[in-house]
């Protein structure tokens, strides 16, 4: 179904939800008018022009409401519905809603306004500006739309991806080329911002677009006009109210909460999210209390703007079709900010022409998944997870397996099915490390997972978690059944990390089923299961530190100490080594002798689609088994077989022609920003040192790229070099599971490396070295 139809190019708005509410009135030429008040109408709202820029013909019950650039249409108003609401809360909330301070409708840092009667700003911002700040502004307003305009021929140049746009949206993308810069720009942030409601100036504040109020004003008024925008209307009350007092700041949402006996006897501190429910929950009770919150969000918001919803999906279904093979660009601030601020340049490699979506049902399926997982990012509230991991699970029931490219994992991910996979995998989770959780759904969800998706990396995740929770539940007997059984079946699958932890619960289960006479089990665990890291292996280094400081003064701290002892230099520790790899198989990762094919399929990428994918045949890293001849050569030339002279000319060479570039560890220039480095690294650290890390790396550069370590200090003078894991606990049993497996790696490989735990809050700064021999109660 076309997202825009009508005559005359005008945009068709889709039937009303929850979440884009329509006007439910009568048009009657260009103003709104209640019925109740038709004939005392006598004020018209127009953006920018009514004191504040706000709905003030809402301000009493007895006016009436009209919004900028539209026919004029009759709102009903519903009959009161609070008959049972105490009257004296209603009125003294009113009171307080216009009691609201005039200072929250500002953000944070702008400027006051000098002159108490100019009210046609209602921020009190001065958006007069130097001439060469103004200069700057635009430089930056023109390089954001040149960038999405390159998105946009993207996807009209690719034959694929057009047919996947209907002909209203095609000629919608023509009237957006064709507008002014300034209309353009304002709908590119609009998006950018992720389509929020936004107070009409301090929006436009916010993103650099500096002009008289009244050009801001004509200017959305005609984008109004267009049906390209949507002003809030505050007598409606069909929004979702959540999604509305989201928009307000915390400091806005408690003083909302100060007047009202909300905050009362509460032992903990109130975060943005527990305000936004409890106000929620509080004003959705009646119409009259939601009225009253309306009113309450209107003054401390005013004037508020987003795009409409066609215009919206439209925005987003050009910026994913364009983007959606680098896992980089989340969403477009995060493009803007590697191709404009980072200004690097994007690998040159072979692209393939590949249809990954066949129909564009599974391109709006996938959005809509991809959509749901950045709703994800970044939750706390337990209740809204739950609420998105039923929406995945219920999306993935029944599991429909895609046909098209089972050959090619990689290509698989672009499907929604596996969007929703990993949505209900990050649910599960944060399920799992939360208190909070209900452990019935997520052994539900869990046994889904694991009974669905069987030869994935996140396999060992699952069946941990899943162990874990029948554990809990002293259910030791199926927990015990289960383990044994997928050890023996799918150990393959598991990740390093995964096999070690899924280790130490066989040794409790084990121990269990000892005690409780079942030696068959306890023994049959035992051989499954991988040996213990030896963590008496690893040197340790002590750093009492007298306060407890933050992260930064800590890093300080640790770089003074490795100084003093003579270590000039210093790198972060996996950065460089990954820009290290990079640059030694540069050839074979993006200009391989035998193309690996729908690997490199938009020139967008950082790096081949099968770099972090993992293949349930070979039951490896697929761009390991699909390279393995050219990557092994590679190594035995690094450690052996190339002379040192080749091997520094080498990686210089690389250095030169690509350390400009986007790539798998970044912009390598940004790492190591001088060539002279490499031949600095590669002669201290040694070729069989660097050729077994880059062995470990490139064969599973998605799993081992987690837990390398923190520094590379080296020493120019004597030649030396040291690789130091940091923590600021006190215990090896308490670093991470991937730094262990890296410091018992690299120790077995005679590497140079060793533990520094920084101690806060002690009374003086003292060193300790310990031998390899030390026990663990040593180093508490």
């Amino acid at each position: 179904m076309s997202l825009f139809s009508g005559e005359e190019n005008k945009l068709n708005l889709p039937p009303p939800e929850s979440s884009r509410p329509q006007y439910a009135a009568k048009q009657h030429g260009s103003k709104f008018v209640t019925d109740e008040n038709k004939q005392s109408c006598s004020k018209t709202f127009s953006a920018g022009e009514s004191s504040g820029g706000s709905c003030n013909a809402v301000a009493s019950d007895q006016q009436n409401f009209s919004l900028p650039g539209s026919s004029k249409t009759s709102f009903s108003r519903k009959p009161n519905e609070s008959k049972n609401i105490n009257p004296v809360f209603l009125n003294a909330f009113k009171e307080q809603v216009s009691a609201i301070p005039n200072s929250l409708t500002k953000k944070k840092g702008s400027k006051k306004c000098t002159d108490s009667s100019n009210l046609s700003d209602p921020s009190g911002i001065d958006y007069t500006m130097k001439d060469s700040k103004t200069k700057k502004n635009k430089e930056m307003q023109r390089n954001k739309l040149n960038q999405f305009d390159k998105l946009i021929e993207m996807v009209l140049n690719n034959i694929h991806l057009k047919k996947l746009l209907n002909e209203e949206e095609l000629k919608k993308i023509s009237e957006y080329k064709s507008m002014k810069s300034d209309k353009k720009f304002l709908l590119l942030m609009i998006y950018s911002l992720s389509n929020h409601w936004y107070n009409l100036y301090t929006f436009c504040t916010e993103v650099q677009f500096y002009a008289d109020e009244k050009e801001i004003s004509d200017i959305f008024k005609e984008l109004h006009k267009e049906r390209l925008v949507e002003y809030i209307n505050y007598q409606n009350l069909d929004y979702d109210l959540k999604d509305l007092l989201k928009t307000l700041s915390n400091d806005q949402l408690k003083n909302i909460m100060n007047k009202l006996p909300l905050e009362e006897n509460r032992k903990r501190k109130l975060t943005k999210s527990d305000r936004v429910d409890i106000l929620n929950e509080k004003f959705n009770s009646r119409n009259e209390l939601k009225h009253l919150a309306m009113q309450a969000i209107k003054t401390v918001l005013g004037t508020a703007i987003r795009l409409t919803q066609p215009m919206y999906d439209l925005f987003n279904y050009l910026y994913f079709l364009a983007t959606f093979t680098n896992p980089e660009f989340s969403d477009i601030n995060q493009y803007f900010k590697h191709v404009i601020d980072e200004n690097g340049e994007f690998p040159t490699a072979p692209i393939e022409d590949c249809i990954v979506f066949n129909t564009r049902t599974e391109f709006t399926d996938y959005v809509a998944a991809v959509q749901l997982q950045l709703k994800l990012n970044g939750e706390k509230n337990n209740i809204e997870i739950s609420m998105i991991a039923n929406k995945a699970y219920q999306e993935l029931s029944p599991h429909r397996p895609r046909i098209a490219y089972e050959n090619f994992p990689h290509i698989q991910q672009f499907t929604s099915t596996q969007v929703y996979c990993s949505i209900l995998s990050k649910c599960c989770k944060l399920g799992f490390e939360s208190s909070n959780y209900e452990n019935d759904n997520l052994l539900k969800w869990l046994e889904f997972l694991l009974n669905t998706f069987k030869e994935t990396r996140k396999m060992g995740t699952w069946l941990r978690q899943f162990i874990e929770i029948l554990k809990r539940k002293k259910d030791m007997t199926n927990a015990t059944v289960i383990l044994i059984r997928e050890l023996f079946k799918r150990k393959d699958f598991f990740k390093e990390t995964d096999f070690h932890l899924l280790g130490e619960l066989g040794r409790c289960l084990g121990n269990h089923a000892r005690q409780n006479g079942n030696i068959f089990d306890h023994d049959s665990i035992i051989k499954l299961i991988p040996r213990r890291i030896d963590l008496s292996l690893f040197q340790r280094i002590f750093i009492d530190m007298t306060e407890n400081e933050s992260k930064s003064q800590i890093k300080n701290e640790i770089v003074s100490h490795y100084s003093g002892e003579g270590y000039s230099k210093y790198q972060e520790g996996g950065p460089v080594l990954k820009a290290l790899l990079v640059i030694y198989f540069w050839d074979i990762i993006y200009n391989p002798e035998t193309v690996i094919p729908y690997t490199f399929i938009s020139k967008l990428q950082f790096a081949p689609l099968d770099m972090y994918t993992f293949d349930g045949i070979k039951k490896c890293s697929r761009f390991y088994g699909e390279r393995k001849k050219f990557i092994d050569q590679r190594i035995r030339e690094i450690e052996r077989s190339w002379s040192e002279q080749y091997l520094i000319k080498f990686g210089k060479t690389n250095y030169q022609d690509h350390s400009h570039e986007f790539s798998a560890a970044g912009i390598i220039m940004n790492i190591i920003n001088d060539v002279g480095t490499i031949e600095l690294l590669v002669s201290i650290i040694g070729r069989q040192i660097l050729a077994k890390i880059f062995e470990r790396l490139i064969k599973d550069f998605d799993q081992y790229q987690k837990g390398m370590p923190d520094f590379l200090f080296w020493d120019i003078n004597k030649r030396t070099y040291k690789f130091v894991v940091s923590s600021t606990k006190e215990s090896l049993n308490m670093l991470p599971i991937a730094q262990n497996l890296w410091l018992e790696y690299l120790y077995k490989n005679q590497a140079s490396a060793e533990v520094c735990f920084v101690r806060t809050g002690g009374t003086k700064k003292k060193m300790k070295k310990q031998s390899s021999a030390a026990t663990e109660n040593d180093s508490t």
